[in-house]
């Protein structure tokens, strides 16, 4: 499973998510994806304005996100969403446990990235979730959420080490006769 959204789930889940999502999960029989950026708000969630309000026990949402990775596929999404206007990012905002097929959950576009990679458009219409999916406590979704963006973020540092140490042992490997490098760009 992805990490990042394990470490996620791992930290956050009751009971009754770890039997429905968890344990699925961990074995590899599920495929999660996360929603967190949005149109207009980049990269910072601070600018979330997707929001969840309470009906009875379960939650509507609405609004839209961008770039999720898997959001086709996936057979749950992890959504943040505000819960609290006043509070924002600091004790309003929460996360969701979305299923696949959930009436109001629409996957938009496929969004090209490079190197064939794809992530997709998430509109939110009236999408009712059951309010024991509500991954951990109301307003306390931003901490679980940093922590899985850390996951990512050491994990993509370290790919990043590994493939330009790559680059390099090959440079040395392939090029040892070449004794280019210290030399004026017009003599190589």
């Amino acid at each position: 499973p992805d990490s990042p959204n394990l470490r996620m789930l791992a930290a956050t889940v009751n009971e009754r998510q770890r039997q429905a999502y968890l344990a699925p999960y961990v074995a590899g029989q599920t495929i999660s994806a996360i929603g967190i950026s949005e149109p207009g708000a980049g990269a910072d969630p601070a600018g979330m304005i997707t929001r969840a309000v309470r009906d009875g026990e379960d939650w509507v949402i609405n609004g839209r996100k961008i770039w999720i990775s898997r959001a086709e596929e996936a057979d749950f999404t992890i959504l943040m969403a505000v819960t609290d206007k006043e509070k924002g990012a600091r004790g309003g905002m929460s996360a969701f446990l979305v299923d696949k097929g959930t009436p109001g959950f629409n996957v938009l576009r496929k969004i090209p990235m490079i190197g064939g990679q794809a992530t997709y458009e998430v509109a939110l219409e009236d999408c009712r979730v059951e309010g024991w999916k509500l991954l951990g406590e109301e307003g306390h979704g931003f901490a679980p959420m940093q922590l899985r963006l850390g996951t990512r973020r050491i994990e993509m540092a370290s790919w990043s080490i590994g493939m330009a140490q790559r680059a390099l042992d090959m440079i040395c490997e392939y090029a040892p006769q070449r004794k280019t490098f210290g030399l004026p760009l017009s003599e190589r």
